[in-house]
């Protein structure tokens, strides 16, 4: 993929989640110390190392040091691997790869039926977790809390911040909470993001904000977690199995002359590029790591991220190097 469509991509992915559109009208309430770091933002990952503001997509729930669940419909448009997550109250916070992820097998985007997905992290988050509610939530009129990074009411055009709204349990249906307004209601960007309840003296996890009105007034809904504990469980459990080991990512190693048939045979943190039969990072096409750099390179070479603190010219691999055949640049159709 070239670098250009990622640009695009990136863009294109930083309108956010697309069912609640603008947020309503007031001040917003303070984000607590107790809640601040249930929420995490899920940014496009910029493989670029020259200065570019994040691009939100969604919002998800640390639920372990190195898993964030979030909602189904947040992935559509890209891999997992394509994401970062960032936690903090800002944009500005630390950061972690996304390693790979899942939908609910039985997720439906028309309806949002079963819109939960799992994120596990190349990297655990020094944030303490929220714990998963295990049994249902029924009492109708309860207030809830619920954050996120979307359209925060009262907030400036182009402002990115975790934000905190009161909701209140309208109803507990089958696989969702229909969630009434309180103080306010959740927007765009705020899908995956928490739902809260006080659980004795602490908040649990009951919900991951999926869709509601169009004008974020009258009506949202959450999936239930108590519903998709086995779903939830089950990845969580898969993460946990050792992967076999790969040899580490060496930025001088000489990825055009180096083939591979699936990710085991590529360093850790890249992936089989099947097409061309080389190990790259994802979104990226094939390609050697050259000189550190700090934002540009000589003449058109991007510099890459290919580490949490490494910047490399990047040095695309030739078709000759990877297919065995000459570019056809040129050549008529």
């Amino acid at each position: 993929m070239s670098l250009s469509r990622i640009a695009l991509l990136a863009a294109l992915l930083a309108v956010g989640c697309d069912n609640a559109p603008k947020a309503s009208k007031g001040a917003p309430p303070p984000v607590t110390p107790a809640s601040v770091g249930a929420a995490v933002a899920i940014v496009a990952h910029d493989a670029s190392c020259a200065p570019a503001a994040p691009a939100l997509i969604c919002t998800g729930t640390l639920i372990e040091p190195d898993v964030v669940l979030t909602a189904a419909h947040c992935l559509d448009r890209d891999s997992p691997a394509s994401l970062d997550v960032i936690v903090g109250p800002d944009l500005d916070g630390p950061r972690a790869r996304v390693q790979s992820g899942a939908k609910h097998p039985k997720f439906e985007r028309e309806t949002f039926t079963h819109d939960v997905a799992v994120l596990i992290l190349e990297r655990p988050l020094a944030t303490a977790p929220i714990p998963l509610r295990r049994t249902p939530l029924n009492s109708v009129g309860t207030t809830l809390d619920a954050l996120g990074y979307g359209g925060a009411p009262g907030a400036a055009v182009g402002t990115i911040r975790q934000h905190r709204v009161l909701v209140r349990l309208g109803a507990s249906e089958d696989h969702r909470l229909k969630l009434l307004p309180g103080d306010s209601m959740t927007c765009r960007g705020d899908s995956g993001g928490p739902v809260l309840a006080r659980d004795g003296d602490k908040l649990a996890l009951v919900g991951v904000t999926t869709h509601g009105d169009p004008a974020c007034r009258e009506l949202g809904f959450a999936a239930r977690v108590d519903k998709h504990l086995d779903f939830i469980d089950a990845q969580i459990a898969a993460a946990r199995v050792p992967a076999p080991p790969r040899r580490p990512f060496d930025p001088g190693e000489d990825l055009c002359r180096a083939p591979c048939a699936s990710d085991n045979d590529c360093p850790a943190g890249l992936t089989c590029v099947v097409a061309e039969r080389r190990c790259s990072f994802e979104g990226l096409p094939p390609a050697r790591f050259s000189a550190p750099c700090t934002s540009s390179c000589d003449g058109d070479a991007p510099c890459i991220r290919v580490g949490a603190s490494q910047c490399r010219c990047l040095d695309p691999c030739t078709p000759l190097e990877t297919t065995g055949e000459p570019s056809r640049s040129g050549a008529p159709p």
